[in-house]
């Protein structure tokens, strides 16, 4: 919430007061504080930025770096590695760490010990200004790992300003831009770009943030500068003809504190054209040493010379291939006990090494192996991580797939991951010792909200009635009876609809109500059937349904065209006469992402569809989504169908974050059955001898007074079965959307065999 606030301020956002959220945020602080959780300082310490105060960033500012790390892990801001490490590293207070990075050429070692260093450091130095790190390499030149490190960092900027966009901030001017680049001169040829001179030079300088957003301007580290996007794909299309602003400095200490020349004009004076940045992403950047030693005992010299604070960081990089020489091994292995009896002095160090290099493996806090492999048995190789050894922690097992992007590593865990639940079964005896129409305290938690602040004592004065509550809860009196009707509606329409009222003014008895009436919040609905039995028109429904309430919808396009899809997507209810036609407003709630056919791991397929779910929208986030025709996967994604654990990771992750999702599947499909399996609900759809459409619901999770029964129907006509009214006097009128029950008319249908048998 702090670093929403944040975000609001320092772009604007329309009708937000920044002084009473953060007024609102500090007394939140100060009552958790009370409590004496101090595992909320870094949950809190943003805030300093938009207030300076707030008692809960004074409280922070006066916590030692050792108090923190006694209650809290540190984050390396790396998503996926933090999932790995359980939210993030767990340094001692008493103690040092020291993290061994071990991994063959083509590795991505130094991008990767480079980005970890740097956002330690940055954690670090919330705690202690004057935080610093270093590092030495004993082949790689200091230009090129001063480069590396600059180029990370800003494109990680722009990645951040980018979901800040996606999240509703108003991003205007060019104050990010002016931070890492020179605006004086639009740099490009004009005379050959007649794309960049038909935009004046004065719009660069004034929209030059908005473009970036707008993926209009791109970063290229390659000529370290920002280009303006033109027609080619696969080409060198980024060259003097469309270049627009280069990089101010070529290190990140230049950003911090001025060039040579400007140190003399200022006369020492220190100038940080990054103050900006910092505040706008709630981060420090860190100073950073960088230098080239030749070999191993004159990099333990150098460092036994540095004096350095106690929060200070230190890397040292090994590349060279000299130290598997024989007759210079005994040296080499004394001097790395040197080295890591050096490295041992600081709070964190970390040491790169090659894969082939050998070293006192007991001496190391943690051990990451880096390495590149094939997939399974194709002819496809992939970057591999793995968290060897951990001594103070427990970390995820199995190797993990990463990644190099421009902005740095990502790390994607495995599917493994996405099914685990920690320490799930050696708490199972509170859970199997209770009866069935009880709560445990966990139970209780999992059910309230973030913004309810559940407590033990509130669980303990609601549970002398949870038992009759479940009980009554049973047996629904207005669910007596279901209908196809009652059942589609609750599926497509309000799969996260509680009927009975909303919000606080629910009774206990009405919330468990709910639940029983609607199984699963949300769940996962597959829609199986032949070409052309309106499959995707169903979900259309549902989709425009969630969308007239203001709730967002993304259409998960596998290998499609999203203009052919665009051209079909029109609400079922448009051509109903009691259409209001505000269907515009409709559209702004509708989301495709499309992904390209290829070897898409299982694991980057996923983390990059959470990750939209993850990027809010101003107003609400993700409600449904829609998978359209899964059968493709067969045919495009080789690595996506053959893992056995994709398709129950995907619906377990949807179900967790009560998130509805709709997948669509021919009912000739490989995969009918898996989803069969482990959909909450399935609908199948076919088309009579005289083409009318029937549908056959045939398991549902909700409520059902009569067990094993299959809900079907005919639809007589298709185009009226979703209607959309307003419903009141003018003035206070309110949009209904929902299935119209006159044209259903209900079927007896006893067993599904006869449609799964039936032959095209």
């Amino acid at each position: 919430m702090a670093e929403q606030l944040l975000k609001r301020k320092l772009y604007g956002k329309r009708g937000c007061n920044i002084h009473s959220l953060a007024c609102k945020q500090r007394s939140i602080a100060e009552k958790r504080l009370s409590k004496k959780n101090l595992t909320i300082f870094v949950r809190y310490f943003f805030i300093r930025n938009i207030y300076k105060d707030i008692t809960a960033y004074m409280f922070v500012k006066m916590c030692q770096l050792d108090d923190f790390l006694r209650y809290n892990k540190v984050p390396t801001r790396i998503e996926g590695l933090d999932k790995l490490l359980y939210g993030g590293l767990v340094i001692p207070d008493n103690q040092s760490l020291l993290i061994v990075i071990r991994g063959a050429d083509n590795t991505e070692k130094n991008v990767f010990s480079l980005q970890l260093i740097h956002e330690i450091a940055s954690t670090f130095k919330a705690y202690d200004d004057k935080t610093n790190f270093y590092y030495y390499s004993d082949y790689l030149k200091k230009d090129y790992l001063e480069d590396l490190l600059l180029d990370i960092l800003i494109a990680s900027a722009i990645q951040k300003l980018v979901q800040l966009k996606a999240q509703g901030c108003e991003i205007i001017g060019s104050r990010f831009t002016n931070s890492f680049f020179d605006t004086n001169k639009v740099l490009s040829n004009k005379l050959s770009s007649s794309q960049v001179s038909a935009i004046p030079d004065d719009y660069f300088n004034e929209h030059a943030d908005e473009m970036l957003c707008s993926e209009a301007l791109y970063f290229n580290n390659r000529t370290n500068a920002l280009h303006l996007r033109i027609l080619g794909k696969d080409s060198n299309s980024s060259n003097e003809q469309n270049v627009i602003f280069p990089r101010k400095y070529g290190t990140l200490n230049e950003y911090l504190f001025g060039n040579k020349e400007e140190k003399e004009r200022e006369k020492g004076k220190e100038t940080n054209e990054l103050s900006y940045v910092e505040k706008l992403f709630g981060q420090s950047y860190v100073n950073a040493y960088i230098e080239e030693k030749f070999d191993v005992s004159n990099i333990v010299s150098k460092i036994q010379h540095v004096q350095s604070n106690a929060s200070d960081l230190i890397c040292v990089n090994l590349v060279k291939r000299e130290y598997l020489v024989q007759d210079s091994q005994e040296k080499i292995r004394k001097d790395v006990c040197y080295l890591i009896e050096e490295l041992r002095k600081y709070k964190l160090s970390v040491l790169v090494i090659r894969d082939d290099m050998e070293i006192p493996e007991e001496q190391a806090d943690m051990i990451i192996d880096l390495k590149t492999g094939g997939y399974e048995n194709f002819d496809y190789l992939l970057n591999y991580l793995c968290i060897y050894k951990s001594r103070f922690q427990v970390t995820a097992l199995n190797t993990h797939q990463y990644k190099r992007r421009d902005y740095g590593i990502e790390v994607y865990p495995s599917l493994h991951m996405y099914c685990q639940q920690r320490r799930y079964l050696q708490r199972a005896l509170v859970y199997t010792h209770s009866n069935v129409i009880s709560e445990t305290y966990q139970q209780y938690l999992d059910k309230s909200t973030e913004n309810e602040f559940p407590n033990y004592l509130d669980y303990l004065a609601e549970q002398p009635d949870v038992e009759r509550s479940y009980f009554n809860a049973l047996s629904p009196a207005a669910y007596k009876k279901l209908t196809l009707h009652r059942v589609l509606d609750i599926m497509f329409i309000n799969p996260i609809k509680k009927i009975s009222g909303s919000g606080d003014n629910l009774s206990q008895i009405m919330k468990l109500e709910n639940d029983f009436l609607y199984g699963n919040t949300g769940g996962t609905t597959a829609i199986i059937g032949e070409a052309n039995t309106y499959k995707r028109f169903l979900t259309f429904g549902s989709a425009f349904s969630s969308a007239y309430r203001k709730e967002h919808t993304l259409f998960l396009l596998l290998n499609k065209n999203d203009k052919s899809v665009r051209r079909k997507l029109q609400c079922p209810a448009r051509m109903n006469k009691k259409c209001p036609n505000n269907c515009l407003d409709c559209y702004k709630y509708l989301h495709f992402m499309n992904i390209v056919l290829g070897c898409i791991t299982p694991e980057e397929f996923l983390y990059f569809l959470f990750q939209q779910i993850d990027t809010k929208y101003e107003d609400k986030s993700i409600k449904r989504i829609i998978i359209d025709d899964l059968q493709i996967i067969e045919y495009c994604f080789p690595f996506l169908f053959q893992d056995p654990l994709f398709i129950p990771a995907l619906v377990d992750e949807c179900r967790s974050r009560k998130i509805a999702l709709y997948i669509l599947c021919d009912k000739s499909s490989s995969m009918r059955e898996e989803l069969r399996v482990l959909a909450d609900n399935v609908v199948c759809t076919n088309r009579n001898s005289k083409g009318n459409l029937e549908l056959y619901v045939e398991r549902y999770s909700g409520y059902n007074a009569i067990s094993s029964k299959i809900f079907a129907g005919r639809i007589r006509k298709v185009d009226n079965l979703f209607t959309c009214y307003e419903l009141g006097s003018r003035g206070n009128q309110q949009t209904i959307y929902e299935i119209d029950p006159n044209e259903i008319d209900n079927l007896n249908v006893y067993s599904m065999s006869d449609y799964w048998n039936a032959k095209k």
